[in-house]
């Protein structure tokens, strides 16, 4: 790949986080003014961000069958940080998230905006957790959650922490 096509896809890329930039500040704003903002609104936009986001970068997603239409639990092994746009065009839904993520520059206030759930891994508040989960899957917002806790090179699956899928 020539170094101006690097340079172009680079700038895609930064120009769209400043998409995600703009809309998540409108979500803030919401919320200082007293808006409602809806789980609902903020996965449409998200997925709208990610899909954004995956174009920006140099992947192609192939679909095989239909997506499921009913809001339920995604559960998939997690290889890089693509992983989040690319899973995240595909229908409007929400993550669990490692708490590190939420002090993250720049990704981890986009991470907040959309709704993404987060976890202090081994601080026991898996209870905790699987109650907001719950009750994120009981008003119809699917979730999407990497149970091996980590990123591998995807040739191999991790242990799982089964305590999130009870």
């Amino acid at each position: 790949m020539s170094r101006l096509r690097v340079y172009a896809r680079i700038a895609r890329v930064l120009v769209v986080v400043a998409l995600g930039l703009s809309m998540a500040s409108v979500f803030g704003l919401f919320e200082r003014l007293g808006i409602a903002h809806s789980m609902v609104r903020r996965q449409r936009w998200s997925r709208f961000f990610m899909a954004r986001l995956s174009n920006a970068l140099p992947f192609r997603v192939t679909l095989h069958g239909e997506l499921p239409k009913a809001p339920m639990l995604w559960v998939s092994n997690h290889v890089s940080w693509t992983d989040i746009p690319l899973l995240g065009m595909l229908t409007p839904l929400s993550f669990l998230s490692k708490a590190e993520v939420r002090t993250w520059p720049v990704a981890g206030w986009l991470a907040a905006k959309a709704g993404s759930l987060f976890i202090r891994r081994g601080s026991g508040d898996s209870q905790l957790i699987r109650k907001q989960m719950t009750r994120h899957l009981e008003q119809e917002h699917p979730l999407l959650m990497f149970p091996e806790g980590t990123t591998t090179d995807g040739r191999s699956l991790r242990t799982f922490h089964g305590r999130l899928l009870s």
